[in-house]
């Protein structure tokens, strides 16, 4: 249907589904239930090496973000219990400060509003962890959203659910996009460069601010006041730029590796997928297969190894408050 994709059940109870058996139907499920599991051990094992290749990254962004490159400069005290020492030429300031637009929250609007084009509409749930947009993605006539248009260089930040989960806008790489509620943005001053701070996003010391400053009630919030007033440490200009080329050049082996293993879990998944079809239609015929004894899995070590997509959120919607 326009605007929103649905399927009601006076259409989807229409639908022909081949009906075996119901001796075939319980093997073509116990099956599909120990090959399920096979796959879901080994995505389980691919994340959990992405995980260890993310940490090693964050451990190289942390250092140069908050330490420098030179090793032989002097630190000084910052005056900020989780940010620590900084170099002793670099400035410690509120974010605020450091920005020419600071704090704004993005558009409350339904969903019922989203369309297939117009001005894209960024949202929580369109941001990955790595500060990437998932593919996709509503959108918005942009007459609805003209006082939220972000520009080149804007760094959002999530305040509610995902809190602190950042996003690093360019216009070239992504196109005319709004944001929504909620999400805060910062428009950084000339001395302030976009991708250092988005790469303070990333530090430890970030993290721990989130830590310090979260309000939990029945989910995680953080007002764009209290991000305003977050210490951000500014080295020079030329120094910013240089520390982010130096994370860009590091982090690309570790960013390759975790690109390829994503597309191994990719391929795996739609092998899956595959393999479901194919089963369930009869196109393979699984009714002499016996389970060997790698092949027992019960409900709780099925649900257990599960096969969690990227950076499943609580909301699906955040055009507006709740």
């Amino acid at each position: 249907m326009d605007m929103r994709l649905r399927l009601y059940f006076d259409q989807f109870g229409q639908i022909p589904i081949p009906v075996p058996p119901r001796r075939e139907q319980d093997q073509i499920v116990a099956y599909l239930r120990v090959q399920d599991a096979h796959i879901a051990r080994f995505i389980k094992v691919k994340r959990g090496l992405i995980k260890l290749l993310t940490e090693q990254k964050l451990r190289i962004i942390d250092h140069a973000v908050t330490r420098g490159l030179d090793s032989s400069v002097a630190l000084r005290p910052s005056g900020i219990e989780w940010l620590g020492e900084v170099p002793e030429h670099w400035e410690v300031m509120p974010l605020k400060r450091a920005c020419v637009r600071s704090a704004l929250y993005g558009a409350n609007i339904p969903a019922t509003h989203y369309t297939d084009n117009g001005v894209r509409f960024l949202r929580t749930t369109d941001i990955l962890e790595s500060g990437q947009l998932k593919l996709g993605g509503v959108f918005l006539p942009e007459t609805m959203v003209r006082d939220y248009l972000l520009s080149d260089g804007d760094v959002l930040v999530s305040r509610s659910g995902t809190i602190g989960r950042a996003f690093l806008y360019s216009a070239e790489k992504h196109g005319q996009c709004s944001y929504a509620g909620y999400l805060v943005r910062f428009s950084p001053a000339e001395f302030l460069h976009p991708a250092f701070l988005f790469c303070y996003t990333k530090t430890r010391a970030f993290a721990d601010f989130i830590k310090l400053n979260a309000i939990s009630t029945t989910i995680e919030n953080l007002n764009g006041d209290k991000y305003a007033k977050m210490a951000v440490p500014v080295p020079p200009l030329e120094e910013q730029k240089t520390i982010c080329r130096w994370i860009t050049e590091g982090c690309k082996p570790l960013d390759d590796a975790i690109t390829r293993i994503e597309e191994e879990i990719k391929l795996i998944r739609e092998y899956r997928d595959r393999l479901i079809a194919d089963v369930v239609t009869g196109q393979v015929d699984v009714r002499g297969w016996q389970p060997g004894p790698d092949d027992v899995v019960d409900d709780a070590v099925l649900a257990a190894l599960g096969d969690e997509q990227d950076d499943v959120t609580e909301e699906d919607g955040d055009g507006e408050e709740s």
